[in-house]
């Protein structure tokens, strides 16, 4: 039976070997002098070959989590308009924990937050101060008509992609 290459006394050139990393593995043949700097060589291509794969791994998991972010990013918003438009007034922290109990990963409050004063700005919801017994004052919100309005369309466009999405999945 053939020895593989990396085996060999004869290699004069790099060979990595595949066992729990990459090892380089310098020619017998070679002086200790020249050896240290082939091995040397040797590793300096192996960090730079395994960083570039382990970029190149990294770039596709933040281009994942990027996209992931950019989507809810655009449901959010919907999402907002929707639990205000099903359970009435409610305040900042409500809507954060209520989207929290939906889904885990949905909003927190430093997306909620800003977001209500964007929707307010826009005219979708409406927010008015109400102090309830010995609580410090909370500002609520409900959905304006315009608001009511948004939600419809965007609701079309949710079933639009969401239909394309299943038709696309039963293809496959």
């Amino acid at each position: 039976m053939a020895r593989p290459p990396w085996e060999s006394d004869s290699i004069n050139h790099m060979d990595y070997i595949s066992h729990s990393d990459r090892i380089c593995r310098a020619p017998a043949s070679l002086d200790s002098g020249p050896r240290l700097y082939y091995t040397a060589i040797c590793s300096i291509v192996h960090y730079t070959v395994m960083r570039s794969a382990q970029r190149e791994v990294a770039s596709r998991v933040d281009s994942f989590s990027s996209w992931v972010t950019q989507l809810r990013k655009g449901v959010v918003e919907l999402l907002v308009l929707r639990l205000l438009a099903a359970r009435g007034p409610l305040h900042g922290y409500a809507i954060a924990r209520d989207l929290q109990e939906i889904g885990e990963t949905v909003a927190g409050e430093s997306t909620v937050y800003p977001l209500l004063k964007r929707l307010e700005a826009e005219g979708l919801v409406e927010g008015s101060w109400s102090a309830e017994g010995d609580t410090p004052p909370r500002k609520y919100y409900v959905v304006t008509a315009a608001g009511d309005a948004f939600v419809i369309k965007a609701a079309e466009q949710w079933r639009a992609l969401n239909e394309a999405m299943r038709v696309l999945e039963e293809e496959a």
